[in-house]
C-alpha cells in the first residue's frame, strides 16, 4: 500500500500509526495539495490528504474513514474493543479528539487573518479547552483511554496532542499561546507514554517548510 500525506499533518499521522500497529507495509509519499505538481487530485476528488492507495489501486481517503477501512479489512490486531460498550467509548474519545483538532485548526486559520474575529476565536478556544478537560477526565490515570488497549480513540488523541506540541514548539500558533501541558497533567503523562510506542515514534511530525496549510491539509 501507499500513503500519500504531508507528514506534519495529524490526519496523516493517525493513518501511519494504524498501519504500523497493524504491521502493514506501506510506502510513504509526501505531497502538498496546493502546489502545481501535486498528485492529490488524481486520487481524491476532494483534493485532501491523507490518501491510502490499496494494493489493488483503490483510493481510500479521509483519515477517520481510512481507519475504519483498515479495521474492517485487517481486524487483527484490533484497534477497537470487542464489546459494544467499549467500541462506543473508544469512538467517543475519537470524536472528542477530532473535534478539538478541528477547533484548533479553525482557531489557527482565524489567527492569521488580517482582521481576526475575536468572538469566533473565543468560541474555538472554549471548544479546545472544554474538549481537553473532558479528555483528561476520561483518560484519568489509565494507560489507555478505553479497555486497557490501544484503540482508534488513543490514536486520534495522540495525534491531536502531538500536533499541539509541534505547533507550540515551532510557533505555528501565536507566541502568546500557552502549552496544553500547563493545564492537563494527566494527558501529559498519558501522551508521553504513547510517544514511546514505535508507531508514535516513527510517525512524529517533521519540520520541513511548515505552514498552517500543511498542518491542516
Amino acid at each position: 500500500m501507499k500513503l500519500i500525506t504531508n507528514q506534519p499533518s495529524p490526519y496523516g499521522r493517525k493513518v501511519m500509526i494504524a498501519l504500523i500497529e497493524k504491521q502493514l507495509p506501506f510506502q510513504l509519499i509526501q505531497d502538498i495539495p496546493w502546489v502545481k505538481e501535486t498528485i492529490v487530485p488524481n486520487y481524491n476528488p476532494l483534493e485532501q490528504l491523507p490518501i491510502l492507495i490499496t494494493d489493488s489501486g483503490e483510493s481510500i481517503y479521509e483519515s477517520t474513514f481510512i481507519l475504519e477501512w483498515l479495521e474492517r479489512k485487517f481486524p487483527s490486531p484490533p484497534l477497537l474493543p470487542r464489546q459494544l460498550d467499549g467500541i462506543i467509548a473508544a469512538r467517543r474519545v475519537q470524536v472528542l479528539a477530532e473535534g478539538v483538532l478541528e477547533a484548533w485548526g479553525r482557531l489557527t486559520l482565524e489567527q492569521i487573518r488580517e482582521h481576526p474575529m475575536q468572538g469566533w476565536m473565543h468560541r474555538q478556544t472554549r471548544k479546545i479547552n472544554g474538549g481537553l478537560a473532558e479528555l483528561e477526565r476520561v483518560v484519568g490515570d489509565k494507560e489507555y483511554a478505553v479497555d486497557n488497549m490501544l484503540t482508534v480513540g488513543d490514536i486520534a488523541l495522540g495525534a491531536l496532542l502531538g500536533m499541539l506540541d509541534f505547533a507550540q514548539q515551532h510557533r505555528t500558533t501565536t507566541p502568546e499561546d500557552k502549552s496544553w501541558r500547563n493545564d492537563y497533567p494527566k494527558l501529559v503523562r498519558y501522551f508521553d507514554a504513547l510517544e514511546r510506542r514505535p508507531s508514535f515514534r516513527e510517525s512524529r511530525p517533521l519540520l520541513a517548510n511548515v505552514n498552517v496549510s500543511q498542518l491542516l491539509s
